[in-house]
């Protein structure tokens, strides 16, 4: 089935450790996100020909004191992938968080990124459109074992006998402050005018 010859379309997360198999369960996975109450996830849809190019989110701790979000489950189909679209849906995406609501925004302050040790290409992804690492939190994320339950295989069994497994996280942020007075938002606007020249 054309499913099959490009299971790479249908996207991570990986339920107990595999893809989504099918377009059903992705879309059964999106509308779950939907639903969640703190995460808000967006279409990313390509103009030229009307195709779903991805998908990506932004999530927030309701109980956090602080006015941030993180990038969550940012995901580019194969065939968009080295193209405009991961550039042009950040900026977005960064432009809607960080602009102060004066300008259309939410007017947060910080925007995470985090992303597996082993996840070189997603590292390089935030250090392109100018994330700064901040540094490796341990034992970021805990689950039930399920086996395979990472893609990347960093994960460590908490040694207390619950079956449960902890994954390190590589974290990166954009603040207001390189936003709005560091150069950040400028430095992205030229690579996308870059792209917009090439295309």
């Amino acid at each position: 089935t054309p499913e099959k010859s490009n299971p790479d379309i249908y996207f991570y997360p990986f339920p107990e450790g595999r893809p989504h198999e099918t377009k059903s369960e992705t879309l059964i996975y999106m509308e779950k996100q939907r639903r969640r109450p703190n995460v808000l996830t967006f279409a990313i849809m390509d103009l030229k020909s009307g195709d779903l190019a991805g998908i990506v989110a932004l999530g927030c701790d309701p109980l956090q004191a602080t006015l941030d979000v993180k990038f969550l489950g940012v995901k580019v189909i194969p065939k968009f992938r080295s193209s405009y679209v991961f550039t042009h849906t950040s900026y977005l995406l960064l432009s809607y968080a960080l602009n102060p609501k004066t300008e259309g925004g939410l007017g947060v302050v910080r925007v995470g990124w985090r992303t597996p040790p082993a996840n070189v290409p997603s590292q390089r992804a935030a250090e392109k459109l100018g994330f700064s690492r901040e540094g490796i939190m341990r034992c970021y994320e805990v689950f039930q074992d399920q086996g395979e339950a990472s893609l990347y295989h960093d994960t460590s069994r908490v040694p207390d006998g619950t079956g449960r497994v902890t994954e390190d996280g590589v974290v990166y942020s954009m603040t207001c402050f390189d936003w709005l007075a560091g150069g950040k938002r400028e430095a992205l606007e030229a690579k996308l005018s870059i792209k917009k020249s090439q295309e």
